[in-house]
């Protein structure tokens, strides 16, 4: 078992579970941290998210250490807002973000927060 980073919020549709180290549906891990960094739905982030929320048929939302971290809903996929800007889905580069989006500390952000 990987060393736990922290306290994390999961969601995965609309129950939320705290203070995990893994989240397990379907015999499959969808997210996993460890000293590093964080694995989501298969992908490694070479960071730690201070949360992560998960929605059937939405991109994963991620948030920065330095934010609130309450989920906002405007599309029916949560997203979060740190300081004017809509943070959503990890990323490794801007080719994981949506269109006007940009990836920045392995998250993609949103400068105008109601788009996408």
């Amino acid at each position: 078992m990987l060393p736990t980073a922290g306290i994390v919020t999961l969601a995965v549709a609309v129950a939320i579970v705290a203070h995990a180290d893994s989240l397990q549906q379907q015999d499959s891990v969808l997210i996993n941290f460890g000293s590093g960094g964080t694995f989501i739905s298969g992908t490694y982030y070479p960071r730690k998210f201070k949360a992560v929320y998960l929605r059937d048929n939405c991109p994963p939302a991620v948030c920065e250490e330095n934010c609130l971290c309450i989920p906002v809903w405007r599309t029916g996929c949560p997203f979060y807002i740190c300081d004017g800007t809509k943070l959503r889905e990890p990323c490794i580069s801007d080719l994981d973000c949506a269109i006007q989006g940009h990836c920045q500390r392995f998250i993609c952000r949103y400068f105008d927060p109601i788009l996408p």
